[in-house]
């Protein structure tokens, strides 16, 4: 005879509550963007989290982080911009009395060219579902409504 187990048999696990950490904000986020535009040396996504929680007193993953479009282009701008200088080594900054100034503005011009690039990814997607549902360029170019405020 086979005796059958119970499923409440066994230690019990504790659920933990864990909260998780609240939205990026604007400010925290263009405080991180700020933060990569004036690293030195190499940057990696730890480093960034690491950035994040002394920033924010809150622990971030680095998906959270990847997640948000201004932060993931700095990062990204910045890795480009260590590449670059690794092929030319530190001849070409040497030259150059405002060399950071220099590095921060090539990292913001990348950092740029990248969100350009995903809003035209983003329009082309809204351009795409619009035309899918028949609405047209002068449907989509109607004033918004007036806002109400008499009624809150």
């Amino acid at each position: 005879m086979v005796k059958s187990r119970s499923r409440t048999a066994g230690p019990r696990r504790e659920k933990r509550n864990v909260l998780r950490s609240p939205n990026l904000s604007a400010r925290t986020v263009a405080a991180l963007v700020e933060r990569v535009n004036t690293w030195d040396g190499r940057l990696t996504w730890n480093d960034l989290v690491k950035l994040a929680a002394e920033e924010t007193g809150r622990s971030y993953v680095r998906q959270t982080l990847y997640n948000n479009g201004s932060i993931r282009a700095a990062y990204q701008a910045h890795q480009e911009e260590r590449r670059s200088s690794e092929r030319w080594g530190d001849r070409r900054n040497r030259r150059r009395p405002m060399d950071g100034t220099i590095r921060r503005l090539r990292q913001q011009v990348l950092q740029l060219q990248n969100e350009n690039s995903l809003l035209i990814e983003r329009f082309a997607r809204w351009v795409y579902n619009a035309s899918v549902r028949g609405l047209d360029e002068q449907f989509l170019d109607n004033p918004l409504p007036p806002i109400d405020r008499r009624h809150r």
